[in-house]
Parts: structure tokens; C-alpha cells; sequence
């Protein structure tokens, strides 16, 4: 079996150690994600999961029977539908339809205070944003490792990415913002990857495929994903292009192009049963939150002030949660003069001004009940790619406070996960009036052990926390490993 996978890391030109740093990265992420599980009957999620049952029991792309759980529905001729993005519903399709062969999921499933529900949330939850989450970190490590020459800069950049924002918070989630964030940096590795390729042996033809189907799931998942997707497209391409390199770069968009329509016309056929129309979308017959049914999809033009509260507000503010933000813009700044680093910090920038002015333009941009910007949250997956890329270039200060910047930003967002990470849209400062009092006080209701066993405290963390030792000194051993072997190209 371990030669297995080693043969299967070899073919596509990961050698043993990097392959073997792959695999435990993803562990580290992966049970960092499964150990928690949010509001299971958050209105966001009820609504993603009602599609889900209903596609794989009675292949119907309506919510009837969860309705009454959810104001995040539309409704067109008395029938109810979830209003959101069908993407994560599709992603969930193979675990909803094998968890239903053995455990109906009706009203009665839903409505009652047992384990059914929540089981199957957290199933669904596993198999898409703890997933796709968990496999974008490791994308993006080896991405970094390739590109930096530098495993630490690689391991600092997946960190920030994995632990060190909301995205943590999440990927523990059934809502759509980890899986878009993913998919969105998986694009630009993907297509970034296969640009510089041109003019050398390597197979680029799949990296164009991976990237075009990871941008069409992106907008399928989250619809303003379509923003950043062009933003990623047009820095891809105008970083690499070059007379020379023309007609490879043309023949490697269309493929993207090709592979992204592909992804996307699942979402198009869900419009046309549920609405009418491939390209009406449920927030036009929005039931609750009436809003969205203007604009796009209720994104007007941005309201100025309202960016100064995303990023420094006490309630929203997006440096309260993830301080590391800060340390990449400030390492952008300093790497931007390596012309090779000005792709990935690029994409990042635009992409986090692209959400600010979508999330400053959205009428209701609170979030409702949430911890943090989460609305932004896709584009913190950027701020570990700009670090990564970053990190060669900052002196040795600098690093050891980037460094202090990233165990905060791990902590802040560990004592949200395990706390909670919808917090009530009323409490005016969130992260001091509830996130770190529930923390101290030992009030996590979200970890595994909570929800199964209805254990509390602090004491509930140890299991991942010897994880997390276990898994960091091989992760650390591997790094050592190989930076004793030498940089990998991509």
C-alpha cells in the first residue's frame, strides 16, 4: 500500500519525500477540519442539504419538507427551492445518496432531536468543504515548495492558509465559502503552473483541464466566484504571455475555458428545472431576504465606508480574526521587486479588493450570524499564497513577527471553530463579548467530543492537540528531509 501511493505521487514527478509530506499534510488538515462541526441547523446549511436528500431519494431539485427549517429559500409556484448556488448540493451528491440507501432523510429526520441529522451534516460536510479545504493546503504547499525552492516558506503559506483565517472555521462547515476559496486557489496553482510550462517537456494539458473545472465549480459553489475567476484568468494570462508563447497560452485557455463550461452546466440545468431558465438563479425569487433579488445577486455598488469596517471593525473586521493578513500584505509589499513572485501576489490583491467591494456592495453585509468577514472568506485562502511567495524575501525579524502573527491568527481562529463559529449578528465586538469568554470558560460546543458525548472544556482539544504533535514532528522531519534533497520544480 505505501508503495502504492509513492508509485502514484511518482508518476505525476512528486518524489518519495515530498509525497510522503503531502500525505501527513493532508492528515494535519483534514482532522484539524473533521474534528468540528458548526450549526448543523444553520438556515445556509438546511437549505444546501435539503437539495442534496432530495436529489438522491426523489429526484427533485426542490427543498419541500425542509422549508420550514430555512429563510435561505426561494419559491416559485408554491414550490420552495434553495435560493444559494446549487455547487455544494452537487459536491455532496455520492455521500447523500450512499448515507439515504441506509437512513432515510425526511421531515421527521430533520425535525427531531436525535443524531440523524446531524450525522449526516457532518458526512456531507467531510466529503466537500473538509475535503476540497484539506487538499487545497497541500495544492498549495507543494505549489509554494515548487516555486519558492523553500519547504518552510511552503509549510508558512499552507498554514496561514489552513489554520490561520476563517477558512478554518469554514471548511467545519456545510456552507460554501472554505470550498470556494479552494477551488479558487486550486485554479490559479493549476493554471499558473501549466502557463510556465509552456515551451518545456512537462504535461500541461491536465493542469489546463484541473484549472478550468476548478473555476467553473468555484462559480457553481459560490456565484460571485465568477469575479475573482476572471481576475485569475486575466493575471494568469497576461503574466505569461509573450509572442513566443501566443499560441500555446491561447490553446491552453480554451481547454480551461472548455473544462469550466463543462463544470458549470450541471448549474445551468438546475436553473432551467427549478426557475425556468439556465441563467435565473433562485435569489430572483428570493422568499426571505428580498434584496438579493436585485443587482447582482443584491451586490450593488460598494459602500466606501463599509470596507474600514471589514477590515478594522469590531464587529466584522477581518484583522481581528486573522492578524496574518497583515504580515502578507506587508511581505507583498516587500517581494513584489522578484518579478517571478508578481503573479501570485497580484491575484491575491486584486482577489481580496474584489471581495471587499462585493461584500461592501451587499445588502445585507453582516453575514447574519457569523464569526468574522465571512463573506471574504474566499479570498483569504490568497493571503498563504502571497506569504508563502513572500516569505524568501523577508529578513529575519520580520519573519519571527510574522511568525508571532500566525500563532495569534491559529489561536484566534482555533477558539472560534471550537466555539462557535455563528455567533449572533447583534453582539457588537464578537471575538471579545463571545468567541475567547466561551473559550476560556470551556464552552466548545463544536468539537466532535461535544457533539457526540456532549463532553466539555478545555480538555476536548487534547485529542487533536496530540494530533497535531504527532503529525508536526513527522511534518517537520519531512521538511528537513527535503530541504536535504534540494528544491522541486514544477
Amino acid at each position: 500500500m505505501n508503495r502504492g501511493w509513492r508509485h502514484g505521487f511518482a508518476r505525476i514527478g512528486a518524489p518519495a519525500p515530498l509525497a510522503a509530506l503531502l500525505v501527513l499534510l493532508f492528515a494535519l488538515f483534514g482532522a484539524s477540519y473533521g474534528y468540528f462541526l458548526q450549526n448543523e441547523y444553520s438556515y445556509n446549511v438546511v437549505c444546501r442539504a435539503g437539495l442534496a436528500a432530495n436529489i438522491v431519494q426523489h429526484g427533485r431539485v426542490d427543498i419541500d419538507a425542509f422549508e420550514h427549517l430555512t429563510e435561505d429559500k426561494a419559491v416559485r409556484d408554491g414550490v420552495y427551492y434553495c435560493d444559494k448556488a446549487p455547487g455544494m448540493s452537487f459536491l455532496a451528491l455520492p455521500a447523500a445518496f450512499v448515507f439515504t440507501q441506509f437512513i432515510p432523510i425526511d421531515r421527521e429526520a430533520a425535525d427531531a432531536d436525535g443524531r440523524t441529522w446531524p450525522l449526516f451534516l457532518y458526512l456531507l460536510t467531510l466529503t466537500t468543504s473538509v475535503f476540497w479545504t484539506a487538499l487545497a493546503a497541500v495544492v498549495l504547499f507543494a505549489y509554494l515548495n515548487a516555486r519558492t525552492g523553500s519547504p518552510r516558506a511552503a509549510l508558512i503559506g499552507a498554514l496561514a492558509f489552513g489554520l490561520g483565517t476563517p477558512i478554518w472555521g469554514w471548511a467545519t462547515s456545510y456552507f460554501s465559502h472554505a470550498a470556494a476559496g479552494a477551488f479558487l486557489l486550486m485554479a490559479f496553482v493549476a493554471l499558473d503552473t501549466a502557463a510556465r510550462r509552456i515551451g518545456t517537456e512537462k504535461p500541461r494539458l491536465w493542469l489546463a483541464i484541473a484549472g478550468g473545472l476548478a473555476l467553473g465549480t468555484a462559480v457553481s459553489v459560490e456565484y460571485t466566484s465568477a469575479i475573482p475567476a476572471a481576475i485569475i484568468g486575466a493575471v494568469v494570462g497576461f503574466s505569461h504571455l509573450s509572442r513566443e508563447r501566443l499560441v500555446a497560452l491561447v490553446q491552453l485557455f480554451a481547454v480551461a475555458l472548455a473544462a469550466a463550461v463543462v463544470a458549470i452546466l450541471p448549474t445551468l440545468a438546475y436553473h432551467n428545472a427549478a426557475f425556468g431558465s439556465p441563467f435565473t438563479t433562485g435569489y430572483g425569487f428570493a422568499a426571505v431576504y428580498e434584496e438579493t433579488r436585485a443587482g447582482f445577486f443584491g451586490v450593488r455598488l460598494p459602500d466606501v465606508s463599509l470596507v474600514g469596517e471589514l477590515l478594522f471593525g469590531t464587529r466584522r473586521g477581518l484583522f481581528w480574526y486573522a492578524p496574518v493578513v497583515a504580515a502578507a500584505i506587508y511581505g507583498a509589499f516587500i517581494a513584489w521587486r522578484k518579478p517571478d513572485a508578481r503573479p501570485a501576489l497580484l491575484v491575491s490583491g486584486l482577489i481580496l479588493v474584489a471581495f471587499l467591494f462585493i461584500n461592501a456592495g451587499f445588502a445585507y453585509w453582516l453575514g447574519g450570524a457569523s464569526t468574522g468577514p465571512r463573506y471574504l472568506t474566499p479570498a483569504l485562502g490568497f493571503a498563504g499564497l502571497a506569504l508563502g511567495v513572500s516569505w524568501p524575501s523577508l529578513g529575519p525579524g520580520a519573519r519571527r513577527i510574522v511568525l508571532g502573527l500566525l500563532v495569534l491568527s491559529v489561536f484566534i481562529n482555533l477558539a472560534a471553530v471550537a466555539g462557535n463559529m455563528t455567533v449572533d449578528e447583534t453582539i457588537a465586538h464578537p471575538l471579545l463579548d463571545s468567541v475567547l469568554p466561551s473559550f476560556f470558560a470551556g464552552e466548545l460546543h463544536q468539537t466532535m467530543l461535544y457533539k457526540a458525548l456532549k463532553l466539555d472544556g478545555l480538555v476536548t482539544l487534547l485529542p487533536l492537540l496530540l494530533i497535531w504533535a504527532g503529525l508536526g514532528w513527522l511534518i517537520w522531519r519531512g521538511i528537513r528531509r527535503l530541504e536535504a534533497g534540494g528544491p522541486v520544480s514544477a
